[in-house]
């Protein structure tokens, strides 16, 4: 009995850490896809798109990459990563044919919707997610960063509260009330507003 114990011991130690395994690497997959995101929109917050078009080609090539590789996977759950991957890839190919500042913030809300719920599926808790009430869009950014709105620019910088989602998944393109992008007290607690 206690050879039969260890044995299913060690299975589940095995299973435990080949999940871990998986999740960090899918928080590191995340993690490279946040750095020319969050470039993007620095530069946006900043009123420029010098740099967008760039970070945002190397963004949706990276995602492209990415899906490719969770899609060979053949696994049900890699499908789906992938299917978010892809909608990552061709929101960035927006914001990277961006021709004006309008154009890319424009473009640069569907990228963050589609990003916000990738990091979801990667389980990550930082970068946090930040509503803009004004044009009721989201955006991540790092969580010991001041508020930098992409949507707004350097004249209403600070215009935007981090939400504290009760779902690590709330996908904001889907939300169970109110319009496409702005989140629903179902979704959140009190709006999620700390």
């Amino acid at each position: 009995m206690t050879r039969m114990t260890s044995t299913a011991g060690r299975v589940f130690l095995v299973f435990l850490l080949l999940a871990q395994g998986v999740a960090a690497g899918e928080v590191h997959r995340f993690q490279r896809l946040f750095n020319h995101y969050n470039s993007i929109r620095r530069a946006l917050a900043a009123d420029t798109i010098s740099g967008v078009s760039y970070h945002a080609e190397q963004l949706g090539l990276l995602a492209r990459t990415l899906a490719g590789e969770a899609r060979r996977s053949g696994k049900k759950e890699d499908r789906a990563v992938a299917d978010e991957l892809r909608a990552i890839s061709d929101a960035a190919r927006e914001v990277a044919y961006s021709t004006d500042i309008k154009g890319a913030r424009a473009a640069f809300a569907k990228l963050s919707r589609a990003l916000v719920a990738y990091r979801g599926v990667a389980g990550v808790e930082d970068p946090v997610v930040v509503f803009c009430l004004l044009h009721n869009n989201v955006w991540l950014q790092r969580s010991n960063e001041d508020i930098g709105n992409p949507y707004m620019g350097a004249h209403r910088a600070s215009c935007g509260e981090t939400l504290r989602l009760r779902k690590p998944g709330w996908l904001p393109g889907r939300p169970s009330s109110g319009s496409p992008g702005v989140p629903s007290p179902q979704d959140t607690g009190w709006w999620g507003r700390n």
